[in-house]
């Protein structure tokens, strides 16, 4: 039985909390979502999904005066360590679930609320909105990101035609490297009005506008973000666990990061991934 994404999550925590800070598919939107929400001195942050608090501390470097904040996730593994890496900062960990954000704060205690890279994998996001806009002031902002267009697909069929998508022979003992089905692609079509309760529709930059409209929000700021990713970057993401593939969940990270590098060698473009960067406010 291949492993859940909140075990996943929790055995990649050492090693997310190393990267984040320093590449640029993380910390680039970090500095952009953080200039993008005009952040000024006093405000009350919540950086919800946090992980290991990186985008808590790229706020806090576009404005030390912040006021007295908060940083939200749900795996405990996350949370500890944003509590170490954190502990100089005016912030207070909470570990919840997005979808229950409203149980552990007061009516309109947040100027801003900020989410990177992290909204489109909530399970509800009509809901996931109303418990942030539970929680804001009257003047409160938004700021998220969704997954934009890239040549990722194109890289991932390199690496196929590179041999790391075949199965070796039984009688060879050779690692299994193959793409999951159902991953990346084409983008979906848009989707028009409130995601049913409980099950998630495709949410990236062409549908995310149509989801805060549905929800009562109002889109202030919009731009797409485009990434270059170095070839060791790409290395250093895909053997975390939470992004591995699932056949290479047995594989030594030696091992797949040798095998990476070698097909990566080959690649004749630059690499980019994308980030549609939102600010919203709750309409009315």
């Amino acid at each position: 039985m291949l492993p859940t994404a909140r075990e996943l999550w929790s055995q990649t925590a050492a090693a997310y909390a190393e990267a984040a800070p320093e590449l640029g598919i993380y910390r680039l939107s970090n500095l952009r979502l953080a200039e993008m929400l005009r952040l000024d001195p006093g405000l009350r942050l919540l950086d919800l999904a946090c992980g290991t608090g990186a985008t808590t501390r790229a706020a806090f470097d576009r404005q030390s005066r912040l006021g007295p904040g908060w940083a939200v996730d749900a795996i405990p593994e996350m949370v500890e360590i944003a509590r170490r890496s954190l502990a100089d900062l005016p912030v207070s960990l909470i570990e919840s679930p997005a979808e229950e954000l409203a149980q552990h704060l007061e009516p309109g205690v947040a100027d801003r609320v900020i989410c990177n890279g992290a909204f489109f994998q909530f399970d509800d996001y009509g809901h996931v909105l109303a418990q942030i806009r539970g929680i804001l002031t009257s003047s409160g902002l938004l700021g998220l990101t969704v997954p934009g267009p890239s040549n990722a697909p194109a890289m991932v069929e390199h690496l196929k035609r590179s041999g790391l998508g075949r199965r070796p022979p039984r009688r060879r003992q050779e690692v299994i490297l193959d793409r999951p089905s159902g991953a990346g692609g084409k983008a979906p079509p848009a989707v028009r009005g409130k995601p049913p309760r409980g099950r998630r529709s495709p949410c990236n930059h062409l549908t995310i506008h149509g989801i805060l409209r549905a929800a009562g929000w109002e889109v202030l700021d919009s731009e797409l973000l485009t990434i270059p990713l170095s070839k060791e970057e790409v290395v250093r993401w895909m053997t975390m666990p939470i992004f591995r593939w699932p056949e290479w969940r047995g594989v030594a990270d030696e091992e797949l990061a040798r095998r990476l590098e070698e097909a990566l060698a080959t690649l004749d473009f630059q690499p980019d991934t994308s980030w549609q960067v939102v600010v919203a406010r709750p309409r009315g």
